[in-house]
């Protein structure tokens, strides 16, 4: 994975949008004061790629302060093909809005990728190995190097991400603990259970089976005890019924008088309701005209005011007429003289407006012709420096010569004399580890000799102590049954019947006596085998150890042979070649390698100064036609500052004579001021008579409208008096149509909903007489003849009762019989589950339990750290020597670090007493094979260093700097992250971080 392009906004320090650029960058530094933002460069390209960092546990940590959204855009290209992914977030209230999309380049357009397609799949890495491989700990495996064994394996632990097999211990034991809980716990509930036999389970089937055919029967008898009861209970519902309604109908009829005063009231209100329109225009008619008549009186009062205030404003109006026009002959002078002063002061503005211009000019070319000297004698100066310096490259030219033939052969002959040191280490040490594991062999022989001994000395033993417990154990069962024999002798009486044999011991028969047996104590035997059995299989066990560890020593020994001979036949083709080259067999290397350097050193210089010869030469050149034409800018620039500066002197007499004429005229008071003072009397003498004008007419205008108001008031009060005259007549006639007084007409008004409300008690008194007669009618119809009482009720009930209880009774014992036997399968199925959950947890308890066990011990995990720990120290020490130029060689001796100077014989000498670039360099070998181990073969484009410089004095800092420029060439870009300003202005380009109230901001900058 290879960098792009980054843009990130909002992101920790960078508030505002800011992009870096990696297009053109292999190796650079990122540097700023602290705080400014550095690291967090490296944050946001892991946030766009996983979206997540490894310094923050949330992404409200990552927003710039006070911010509501972040937004970052990364580009990089994996093997040739380019992508971006653009990540963003947002803040809301309820749940923060994340949005990621990814994209892939097609010609010049971005087309976005299918939702399946995972970042982690594209680079290959997770977010742990993307943490270790591409940003480098530098300074933790400084501290790694030079601690203690304890503390070297817990940063080792760290670095490699071996946290996971605590955690995967962890995970077994709680996971053993959670299986043995759960089986504990399954083992209650099958205890708890109870679950019944089968005899009891045939037994309540049986009951379940008699009840199912005894049920039918007793629910039928019940339902024709329940018809029997609903009769009965009908026919007394519908004696009582008929009693109700009689009842109901004569409290009716008590209300018949109220019924029939609500109906004279309801016939006096609805005549009343045929004179409302009338009485309404009548009541409407004698409103109006009273207001009329008001109306009348107030536009009299009107009128007449108006017509007083009309006569004064036209009194008003004549008196400033008559002035205004005196006043319109001062302004006609003023504005006369002001015209003349206009055209003088237009004659002075462009005067001076000229000689300001003029004078700019007079003043730019004044700088023109200090210029023009400037350059003229800047240009005689370096004419004279180009003319030394091309001497002088000359002299430096005829010092040195080129390399010729040689070097070319030299050239050649380079890359191998690099691989036969390289090879002749390597050879060296295959060499070393043959013989190594030559004498581990012969060793693992010895002892697998004496395992033989010991096992056949221990079988022997072991045999013997067999037997004898053998031969013991015989006697004692003789003993034994002699001992029985002379028991049952000595029980037996004459005439008795033999237990033994089943006859009957006579009185003469006597046995002869048997001899005595002793038993032999066996316990000792018995410990003496056991013990020689164990030591047996002990020597047993050490020679299967020992014969296993020899077979693979010998193949261990076969392999370092094979490939210590390989190393050797090609460090011999490699020599070859060398010789082949230079046509000769006698050479050395380190001589080659001197002689190459000086030759290329010669060369390079020769190289160096016939290029400075050319380039001085060169500029020389054009330092002389500079020189030339500086000569001829400054000659017109000379000629066009004294044309310039006569021009400026006639314009400036020019505003004088001006000057002195508006003065005259204007009596000092600029044009602008008299111009606008006559402006404003203007102004204001229109103003006056235009508001006198426009008083008078607005008064005149309220008069006109008052008077026509007046005339509209008296006919609407004519109209309106008329109008009520022929309502009182109207309503006069009507009212005596239905013998109504006024009087009489406003008592007997009621509201329509009073009306309507007797309207529906009059309807609902005669609706209830009729519905209540036809009840009963049909209620006597259905009763006919028939009688009953309450006790003939009740014994219907009692029956009724009696056949239902024992039908529920049937229905009952055979839904608990169901029940019973339904829980008793439900049981049976629960118990043969626990126990099929119960043996699977018992074996989960087992695995995890003894996986818990293995990974608490520590020589797993010390396995896996010695092995990775030889591995690093293998691919370091191949980094180190292209860092070191083949010098040193890291190795690992009873836990501590040690490097062999090649350069000084092969001394070994302890890693902490290194000096800080050879240290760095060092350090730098080990997280660079840790980054390729942890990479798993992935193609590595990028590596950022992030501090872990500490405190460089200038010698350590150029061995830095030489490092990290050989790294740059591995076809690689490269970050360095520092504050060390010593360190950043040695690498080609820097990427600046500065620190702002708006926020970070980025430089690029190329040395």
């Amino acid at each position: 994975m290879r960098p792009i392009k980054l843009t990130l906004e909002g992101f920790t320090s960078f508030r505002r949008r800011q992009t870096l650029d990696f297009s053109d960058l292999d190796l650079f530094v990122i540097t700023g004061a602290t705080g400014a933002g550095k690291s967090s460069l490296l944050d946001a390209m892991t946030y766009a790629l996983y979206g997540k960092v490894p310094r923050k546990s949330s992404i409200n940590e990552l927003v710039s302060q006070g911010a509501t959204e972040l937004k970052v855009e990364f580009q990089f290209s994996i093997q040739q093909t380019e992508y971006q992914v653009v990540r963003s977030w947002r803040y809301r209230p309820s749940t923060p809005v994340t949005r990621c999309l990814l994209s892939k380049r097609q010609g010049e357009q971005w087309e976005r990728c299918d939702r399946a397609v995972k970042i982690e799949h594209l680079i290959r890495m997770d977010f742990d190995t993307f943490t270790r491989v591409i940003i480098l700990p530098q300074g933790q495996f400084d501290e790694f190097l030079k601690g203690n064994a304890t503390k070297r394996r817990e940063l080792l632990r760290q670095l490699a991400g071996f946290e996971i097999f605590e955690k995967m211990r962890k995970e077994a034991r709680d996971r053993a603990k959670t299986a043995g809980n759960e089986r504990q716990w399954i083992e209650g509930q099958i205890e708890s259970l109870q679950v019944p036999t089968e005899a009891e389970m045939r037994e309540k089937q049986a009951q379940q089976e008699a009840l199912e055919s005894e049920i039918p029967q007793l629910k039928k008898a019940a339902d024709d005890a329940q018809k029997l009861l609903d009769e009965e209970e009908r026919l007394l519902a519908q004696i009582q019924r008929y009693a109700e309604l009689q009842k109901e109908l004569t409290e009716l009829e008590q209300q018949a008088p109220k019924i029939e005063s609500l109906q004279q009231q309801l016939q006096d209100a609805q005549a009343a309701n045929t004179l409302q329109a009338d009485w309404k225009l009548l009541q409407e008619a004698r409103k109006q005209a009273k207001k009329a008549e008001n109306a009348l009186k107030a536009t009299a009062k009107k009128l007449t005011q108006a017509q007083t205030e009309l006569e004064t404003q036209q009194q008003q109006y004549e008196s400033i007429k008559t002035q205004q026009a005196e006043i319109k002959k001062q302004l006609a002078v003023r504005e006369g003289n002001l015209i003349k002063a206009k055209a003088y002061e237009e004659q002075r503005q462009q005067y001076e407006q000229e000689l300001t211009q003029t004078s700019q000019t007079l003043k730019s070319k004044e700088k023109q012709l200090a210029k023009a000297e400037k350059e003229l004698k800047s240009a005689q100066t370096k004419e004279e420096v180009a003319r030394e310096q091309l001497a002088t490259a000359s002299e430096t030219l005829a010092q040195f010569s080129t390399g010729g033939a040689r070097l070319e052969k030299l050239n050649q002959v380079a890359p191998f004399l690099t691989q036969w040191d390289a090879m002749n280490k390597t050879a060296q040490t295959a060499r070393k580890k043959w013989e190594k594991a030559l004498k581990e062999r012969q060793k693992a022989e010895s002892n697998c000799d004496k395992a033989t001994s010991q096992h056949q000395q221990t079988e022997a033993i072991f045999h013997t102590a067999r037997t004898a417990l053998q031969e013991a154990e015989a006697v004692n069962t003789i003993a034994t049954q002699h001992n029985h024999a002379d028991a049952l002798r000595a029980s037996l009486q004459p005439g008795e019947m033999c237990s033994v044999c089943g006859g009957v011991y006579p009185e003469a028969h006597q046995l002869p006596p048997l001899s005595k047996s002793v038993e032999v104590d066996i316990a000792l035997l018995q410990e003496s085998t056991t013990d020689a059995e164990q030591a047996y299989h002990q020597a047993a066990t050490a020679l299967t150890k020992a014969q296993t560890k020899l077979e693979a020593l010998q193949q261990q020994e076969s392999e370092y042979q094979q490939d210590w001979e390989n190393h050797e036949s090609e460090l011999t083709q490699c020599q070859a070649e060398i010789s082949a080259v230079l046509e000769t067999e006698k050479w050395e290397i380190s001589a080659l390698k001197q002689e190459h350097q000086t030759l290329t050193e010669s060369h390079s210089q020769y190289q160096d100064a016939l290029a400075l010869q050319a380039k001085t030469a060169n500029e020389l050149e054009k330092l002389e036609q500079t020189s030339k034409f500086a000569q001829t800018s400054h000659a017109a620039a000379l000629e066009e500052l004294q044309g310039t500066r006569q021009d400026f002197e006639r314009r400036e007499g020019n505003l004088q004579d001006i000057q002195a004429k508006l003065h005259q005229l204007t009596e000092g008071q600029s044009y602008e001021t008299l111009y606008k003072a006559l402006e404003q009397d203007k102004q204001d003498a229109e103003h006056q008579l235009k508001t006198a004008e426009e008083s008078y007419q607005k008064m005149n205008k309220q008069a006109m409208q008052a008077e026509e108001a007046a005339k509209q008031v008296t006919e609407t009060v004519e109209s309106t008096r008329t109008r009520r005259e022929q309502l009182e007549a109207q309503w006069e006639v009507a009212s005596q149509s239905v013998n109504f007084s006024e009087e009489r007409f406003q008592e007997v008004q009621v509201t329509p909903a009073q009306q309507e409300e007797w309207e529906r008690a009059i309807a609902d008194y005669n609706n209830k007489h009729v519905e209540l007669s036809s009840y009963i009618k049909e209620v006597t119809r259905s009763i006919g003849d028939r009688k009953t009482s309450e006790d003939i009720l009740e014994q219907r009930r009692q029956a009724m009762s009696a056949a239902d209880a024992n039908a529920q009774q049937a229905s009952s014992q055979q839904a608990e019989l169901s029940t019973e036997i339904k829980i008793a399968l439900d049981k049976q199925k629960q118990a043969q589950k626990f126990l099929k959950q119960h043996s699977t947890l018992a074996e989960e308890e087992q695995i995890y339990h003894t996986l818990s066990q293995k990974l608490k011990s520590d020589e797993f995990q010390d396995y896996l750290l010695e092995n990775l720990q030889a591995e690093l120290v293998e691919r370091a020490t191949v980094l180190l020597q292209e860092l070191t130029d083949s010098r040193y060689t890291l190795k690992i001796q009873d836990g501590e670090y040690w490097v062999e100077d090649n350069w000084n014989g092969g001394e070994t000498r302890r890693v902490r007493t290194l000096s800080g670039g050879e240290t760095f360099a060092t350090s730098l070998s080990m997280a660079l094979a840790l980054s390729e181990k942890l990479s798993m073969g992935v193609e590595l484009g990028s590596l950022f260093l992030d501090e872990g410089f500490g405190t460089l004095d200038a010698e350590t800092l150029e061995s830095v700097t030489q490092i990290l420029r050989s790294l740059g060439q591995q076809d690689r870009l490269i970050g360095v992250i520092t504050h060390l300003r010593a360190l950043a202005e040695q690498l080609p380009t820097q990427v600046k971080v500065h620190k702002s109230p708006e926020g970070s901001r980025l430089v690029v900058e190329a040395l």
